[in-house]
């Protein structure tokens, strides 16, 4: 079984032609190629799926840090409970438990 090099999906095998089921993406099998570029291929595979391991790791540990309140006081309303809240494509923010005051960290 083949999977995308697209998506990361599995892929159908249709005669000598390999089709991704979720985006459409296709290739052709070379009776010709090598064994050097088969391996080749297929450690490129299984090094992008270990980096997507990891970035799932990443993202998991970045979803627990969003969750734990931090002991700082608010510069709105001097409560103490303050949560980093850390969105995709945008820097961190801490947020105030109790009025929901946003500011971005001190660098």
């Amino acid at each position: 079984m083949e999977t995308c090099d697209e998506c990361g999906s599995m892929m159908s095998s249709m005669g000598d032609e390999w089709i991704c089921r979720s985006c459409g993406f296709n290739y052709s099998d070379d009776p010709g190629a090598s064994e050097d570029t088969i391996e080749t291929v297929r450690n490129e595979k299984s090094e992008r799926r270990s980096t997507q391991n990891e970035l799932a790791k990443v993202r998991k540990k970045l979803k627990l840090v969003t969750n734990t309140v931090i002991p700082l006081s608010c510069p709105d309303c001097s409560e103490e409970g303050v949560s980093l809240e850390i969105q995709d494509n945008s820097s961190p923010e801490f947020v105030c438990e109790k009025c929901d005051y946003r500011w971005k960290p001190d660098k």
